[in-house]
């Protein structure tokens, strides 16, 4: 849920932006100005200026004070002022959609034409952030737009009003919803409308901009699209109905201001401007100036020579003017009103409008004017009532006379000590979201700004109540005291996380092992939080949990979360680690000399691959060669990797006779080894040797001693063998090779004795 921070205390204090915020909305009230105040004296006592509200360069004006000029001079019954509504940080030309409302101007008293703006908010539609991944919603799968991830919404849009709905209200027939077109009241519980769309463009204002929806239909379901041609290329069993748009969004906030002049006559009770606000918000209008209505409680005081009909002292209050009538009428005369009795004319220093106010005797002393207190001392009543003033009469034991004191009370319209309304304050909506608070280059998320709350407007007040009493008495009535409202909208966010090993973004494991998944979630996600799996949903979960999984193959897994904050995705790939396998096929025998191929196919080896070949000779001596291959990139994909790992043997007249191969590959999963001893074929037998005749040329008698002679046999060719031959002879003979010479006696070789 969004946070909302309200500020209704007079003062200042600091407001931290979160560093997370996806938006905010400012709301800003001044303070209306107080009302004008008249005292019965007529002395005027202007309103005071209700204080401005403010916030990030945002200021809501106070409304000005009845009786108060704008330069903070005084007039008698000049109109409050009403507040005006800035924009001093200039949001708007960052991107801000901002509302600015002025307060309206007070009444005053003798007719005034004063202008009363309203607005009314057309919040730019934010469907795209009902992403509905559920699927065992029946509206699961729904697209609702043609984009990269699109958000698959629930939602309705009721045509008569112009307003789209989260959910589809109950008991409206006009709703059109995205699925099933039914218009049943069962589709969906109503949870808030989301914005207001144009279904006439024609209505849509100049500067506004706007989205077109179109409506697709494949006969029986019937879906808006942002991008027709898209989603037709996606699903062509739906068509235009028609070529058309059926409404347009706005990309923006739209404040529509009304402003309405009203022309007053007279009036009686004068009242506070209007403060400026949106429809639905309380505004923080002005205080009323002094009505026509008032109460005097005059009293007057009297000292009179009863022996010389002459007066000693008289006195009255201050809205009064006291005369003593009558001062020789004779004494002794009947207790009535009479013309020519002594009485007291009272005269009002500001008159009534008309003879209509109430007179009401309120006390009088027991004592005569002058000095007896003999009596009873009775009240004869009035005469004479006029707007200007009246007669009354008093009476001592019966007959006609003077009274030290008394006290009245009147009560009636006075259309001279009215007073002006004060001016309403102005009123500031601001929307900003996260791309445009961070493009201002004054601010910065994380830091705090102050939020100042502006005091109502005071209503002038006098100096003295209607009792003549030095106490505040005012008629009039203060400003409202301002108010600020920001709320902030926190970005969603998630992590998963494989939680027992602390692993964000990719964790191992071996095959057949399992994996607790752990998400935390944040902001303002209430849209719900999915578990998907290689891009497909698994199931609705909490929004903060987790879930152990077998997964047989690497698997990439993905929570998301929606809300007011957007859309918020976090994976964690979880390779699976497979047993490295290998496949190879070894020679069972070689000739001698002949190198062979060694081929093999692995997956999964991704530390090493390697072939060791052990050479084993005729002496006993060993010699080994190790040929070291490519490993696998990966322990958990299976690439089938073929290479050759064949080697150069070193062949000699001593073999080797055998070889011994091993094979062995790793990688995460473990080892695998293979091993195989390769034959040498050594051909140890000529496939052709000849022997000639030469029986002839030896000696037979051993014991007759021949003559010294060299006997030269014919060549001896011996074919078809491996390695070198061993000549052996019974008798002493020598040898010679090939083509050497036989001249040279280096040439011949001795033959070992057998």
């Amino acid at each position: 849920m969004p946070t909302l921070n309200e500020y209704t205390s007079v003062g200042t204090v600091p407001l931290q932006i979160p560093s997370d915020m996806f938006s905010m909305t400012i709301r800003i009230w001044g303070a209306g100005g107080g009302g004008e105040h008249i005292e019965n004296s007529g002395i005027v006592r202007p309103g005071f200026n209700g204080g401005d509200s403010s916030f990030l360069g945002f200021t809501g004006e106070g409304g000005g004070g009845g009786g108060r000029n704008a330069d903070n001079s005084t007039t008698k019954n000049a109109a409050g002022l009403g507040g005006q509504a800035i924009d001093g940080a200039n949001w708007e030309f960052y991107g801000a959609s901002v509302a600015l409302i002025n307060g309206a101007d007070g009444q005053v008293p003798d007719g005034s034409t004063t202008t009363t703006t309203t607005a009314t908010l057309y919040e730019r539609i934010a469907i795209e952030r009902y992403v509905n991944t559920n699927p065992s919603s029946p509206y699961f799968g729904d697209n609702f737009s043609s984009t990269a991830a699109p958000p698959d919404t629930d939602w309705a849009f009721d045509e008569e009003q112009g307003f789209a709905f989260i959910n589809q209200p109950p008991n409206t027939s006009e709703i059109i919803d995205d699925e099933d077109n039914d218009q049943s009241d069962a589709d969906r519980p109503y949870s808030g409308g989301i914005g207001f769309v144009y279904t006439d463009q024609t209505q849509i204002p100049a500067d506004l901009d706007t989205r077109p929806m179109y409506a697709l239909s494949n006969g029986s379901d019937t879906k808006w699209s942002i991008n027709p041609t898209a989603d037709i290329a996606a699903d062509n069993s739906y068509s235009l109905i028609q070529a058309d748009p059926i409404f347009w969004m706005p990309l923006e906030d739209l404040t529509v201001t009304t402003e309405v002049e009203t022309t007053t006559g007279s009036v009686s009770n004068p009242q506070g401007g209007v403060g400026g606000t949106l429809g639905g918000l309380d505004s923080k209008d002005g205080g009323n100036g002094a009505s026509d209505q008032v109460t005097f409680y005059s009293s007057m005081f009297h000292l009179f020579n009863d022996s010389t009909n002459t007066n000693i002292v008289t006195s009255s209050s201050a809205d009064i003017t006291v005369v003593t009538e009558n001062q020789t009428a004779p004494g002794g005369l009947p207790c009535a009103t009479s013309s020519f009795y002594k009485r007291y004319g009272i005269f009002f220093n500001f008159p009534y409008d008309d003879q209509f106010y109430s007179f009401t005797l309120l006390s009088f002393d027991q004592q005569a004017a002058g000095g007896s207190t003999i009596g009873p001392f009775t009240f004869a009543g009035t005469s004479n009532k006029t707007r200007f003033g009246i007669k009354t009469y008093f009476c001592r034991i019966g007959v006609n006379s003077y009274i030290r004191r008394h006290t009245f009370q009147t009560t009636g319209k006075k259309s001279a000590l009215r007073g002006s309304g004060g001016g309403g304050s102005a009123h500031v909506r601001a929307f900003i979201d996260r791309e445009t608070f961070e493009s201002h280059p004054n601010y910065a998320l994380g830091q705090s700004y102050n939020v100042t709350v502006g005091a109502g407007g005071q209503r002038g007040v006098g100096t003295q109540n209607p009792q003549g009493q030095n106490t505040a008495y005012s008629r009039a009535q203060n400003g409202e005291r301002g108010r600020v409202e920001v709320e902030f909208i926190i970005q969603s966010s998630a992590l998963l996380k494989d939680g027992p090993n602390n692993q964000e973004g990719t964790t191992q494991l071996l095959a057949g092992q399992g994996v607790t998944l752990e998400w935390i979630t944040g902001g303002d996600n209430g849209d719900g939080t999915f578990l998907l799996q290689d891009g497909l949903t698994l199931q609705e979960v909490l929004n903060n949990s987790q879930l152990t999984v077998f997964p047989n193959e690497t698997t990439t897994y993905t929570i998301v979360t929606s809300g007011l904050g957007g859309t918020a995705t976090s994976d964690l790939v979880v390779e699976v680690y497979q047993v490295p396998t290998l496949q190879v096929t070894f020679p069972t025998s070689t000739d001698w000399s002949v190198n062979f191929d060694l081929n093999v196919e692995t997956n999964y080896a991704n530390a090493a691959v390697t072939a060791t070949y052990i050479a084993r000779y005729f002496d006993d001596t060993e010699e080994t060669f190790v040929v070291n291959g490519t490993p696998n990139s990966s322990a958990s994909i299976q690439e089938d990797l073929v290479q050759n790992l064949a080697t150069e043997i070193s062949w000699t007249p001593l073999g080797p006779e055998t070889i011994d191969v091993t094979v062995s590959i790793s990688g995460t999963g473990g080892i695998v080894t293979e091993t195989a001893t390769v034959t040498v074929n050594i051909d140890r037998l000529p496939d052709n040797i000849n022997i000639p005749d030469s029986l002839d040329q030896i000696p037979l008698d051993e014991v007759e001693a021949p003559e010294d002679d060299v006997v030269v046999s014919d060549p001896i060719t011996i074919t078809g063998i491996d390695i070198p031959v061993e000549i052996k002879a019974s008798l002493p003979i020598q040898v010679r090779f090939d083509d050497d010479d036989p001249l040279l006696e280096t040439s011949w070789n001795d033959v070992q004795e057998i």
